[in-house]
């Protein structure tokens, strides 16, 4: 009875075929973060003032490509159902979407509210991907499910977003990614979280 309820309580969506899921975590966050890192600086030092290349291209290349790349080189199977909730997440985000344009339309520039939106979207898949689904599945090989939220989740608010203050971390970020990784794991679809992030990001960029 006691085993049945721990595996209900687990989440295993990758097959590690015999890696330390431990070190595929930490390999994976120092990769995404050192390649964010240095796109950022490139694209600084080449002065480009397009806010597509300067934002949303190294959170595409870090956040989603990259880590991608390094499962298929580990040989790490990843059985995400990228599917489950897609209809019920885009109705929901079309109807915010409508609403959040019509209410703030008088504070949106009209020439880059529909990047911010894009951005966002991608800002909010690939943050998702790494830090909920990957990171607590990884987690989840070695930890009961409820630590494995409360490490990714610190994580995320902490060293993800270390260079942003401490007190909105730990008051802000922290339960956000707690509830984002409570979605996740109810749902064992990014499709959800990765709708409320957004809707999180685009609520806060008018705030």
């Amino acid at each position: 009875m006691e085993m049945t309820k721990y595996k209900k309580n687990q989440i295993n969506l990758l097959d590690m075929n015999g890696k330390n899921p431990l070190i595929v975590a930490l390999a994976l966050i120092a990769l995404n973060l050192l390649s964010l890192l240095a796109l950022i600086m490139t694209f600084s030092v080449l002065n480009n003032d397009n806010p597509f290349l300067m934002m949303t291209l190294p959170t595409v290349i870090s956040f989603i490509i990259i880590p991608k790349l390094f499962l298929k080189y580990m040989g790490i199977e990843d059985r995400l159902d990228v599917k489950k909730y897609i209809k019920s997440s885009l109705v929901i985000f079309i109807c915010f979407l409508a609403f959040y344009l019509y209410i703030f339309r008088s504070k949106f520039d009209t020439h880059f509210i529909f990047f911010w939106i894009i951005n966002y979207v991608f800002v909010s898949i690939g943050e998702e991907y790494i830090y909920r689904h990957l990171l607590i599945n990884l987690l989840a090989q070695k930890f009961n499910i409820v630590l494995s939220v409360v490490i990714s989740s610190f994580v995320f608010a902490f060293i993800l977003h270390n260079n942003e203050p401490f007190i909105a971390n730990l008051c802000v970020r922290l339960p956000l990614a707690l509830i984002l990784s409570s979605i996740y794991v109810k749902t064992e679809s990014l499709s959800l979280s990765v709708v409320v992030h957004t809707i999180y990001n685009l609520i806060v960029m008018i705030i």
